[in-house]
């Protein structure tokens, strides 16, 4: 089985966003997926300049799925089965801006507004939330 660098995102604690979505039901259902998967896919994005690249397979290798509730970020599988160890090994050496903790510390920073994040893009998605 193949390891890969991964973190799933639910939204819980977000109050500003919760709020809006248990205004809205099952319309906000969808819209939910959509930023999930949207803030999924920025992150990748965001995280591949700092993806450590020797033969371009890892850093090829981001992926956003949808899981249950969730949305998963992930970096690995089958063709760099080596991602987790990349990612978790702080002692190796790796070119600026190349580094471990690469998707870790992408999402750390899109943390700190993700809730502010959410709730505009849920009311640009859900115009009667204006």
């Amino acid at each position: 089985m193949a390891t890969r660098a991964s973190f799933r995102v639910k939204m819980v604690g977000l109050k500003k966003t919760q709020k809006l979505l248990k205004r809205f039901g099952t319309k906000a259902g969808i819209a939910r997926k959509k930023l999930l998967f949207d803030e999924g896919e920025s992150t990748v994005q965001q995280t591949r300049p700092f993806t450590p690249i020797k033969t371009g397979e890892l850093r090829r290798s981001g992926l956003t799925l949808i899981k249950g509730d969730g949305v998963e970020v992930s970096f690995g599988g089958v063709k760099a089965p080596y991602a987790l160890f990349v990612h978790e090994i702080l002692t190796n050496f790796h070119k600026p801006p190349t580094k471990a903790k690469y998707l870790e510390d992408v999402f750390n920073k899109r943390l700190a507004t993700m809730d502010n994040r959410f709730a505009r893009e849920l009311r640009s998605l859900l115009p009667e939330t204006r």
